[in-house]
């Protein structure tokens, strides 16, 4: 799935942004309604559209926008800008030194997109971010639930 041009997510003034085409991407991989969207988030379904809105786009916050890269991600719909290419270069001879991968495999396009986006999902600090968030998260909720199974 495509989407608007990104810059390099390591370049900390330009950030990932999550615009309207990846919203509506992600609504049609998953049929989904906007309105689901955005009971599934917790926001007002205005919400979605001042996100949206070419003349004065408004961000979700920063929590909404950390739940939505996984979301998107994980239905295909590539937020991510490409990996600047010395750090591709950098994993690509990583891989072939522990020989994991030959040359030759670079010539399969698939191959090579698949690896651009693992390295590209691997530096980029806003997927980090998400994933923190989730593992904070998860640890919460495992606590919050052993402790209402010792209330009992």
């Amino acid at each position: 799935m495509k989407s608007v041009t990104h810059m390099n997510a390591r370049n900390t003034s330009k950030r990932l942004r999550i615009s309207e085409t990846d919203i509506t991407a992600f609504l049609e991989a998953t049929k989904m309604s906007r309105g689901e969207l955005a009971a599934l988030l917790n926001v007002n379904p205005a919400s979605l559209s001042r996100w949206a809105d070419p003349k004065n786009p408004q961000a979700p916050t920063s929590t909404t926008y950390l739940v939505l890269i996984p979301l998107l991600l994980a239905a295909g719909i590539e937020i991510l800008p490409p990996p600047d290419q010395a750090v591709v270069q950098k994993h690509l001879a990583t891989f072939k030194g522990l020989g994991l991968l030959k040359e030759e495999e670079l010539k399969n396009e698939k191959t090579k997109k698949s690896l651009y986006r693992a390295i590209a999902v691997l530096n980029s600090e806003e997927v980090e971010s998400s994933r923190r968030l989730f593992v904070a998260l998860q640890e919460a909720w495992k606590k919050v639930d052993e402790s209402l199974l010792h209330k009992r």
